[in-house]
């Protein structure tokens, strides 16, 4: 730990891990409609990564890895794809009037 530390230049205490890809994004394994497991799994090593706490808040909830969006963005998407719901459709604010003109405007004489 205190050589990843160093690595990153910071305190041994401000190491947080990291799953990367989080887990809400990953593919979960159901068995007999059970909740059993991720793909990968949850304590895969190869994807645990140490990150300093300001850099892996950084990466949950402002940007990801190499611009791409952050983990909750990407947690969001993946559940909207998984529930098959339809988007969201704006609710059309119904016009008074104002634009349209009841008669044609007439040029003015001059």
């Amino acid at each position: 730990m205190a050589e990843i530390a160093g690595r990153l230049k910071c305190e041994v205490s401000n190491l947080h891990l990291d799953h990367d890809p989080a887990l809400g994004a990953r593919e979960k394994l159901f068995h007999k409609g059970v909740h059993v497991g991720y793909s990968p799994d949850a304590n895969d090593p190869e994807a645990l990564i140490y990150r300093e706490a300001g850099a892996h808040r950084i990466k949950t909830n402002l940007r990801g890895d190499h611009g791409q969006h952050p983990d909750r963005v990407l947690i969001k998407k993946a559940r909207r794809l998984t529930e098959n719901k339809p988007p969201k459709r704006k609710v059309k604010i119904p016009s008074r009037g104002f634009g349209k003109a009841s008669r044609p405007f007439h040029k003015r004489k001059m």
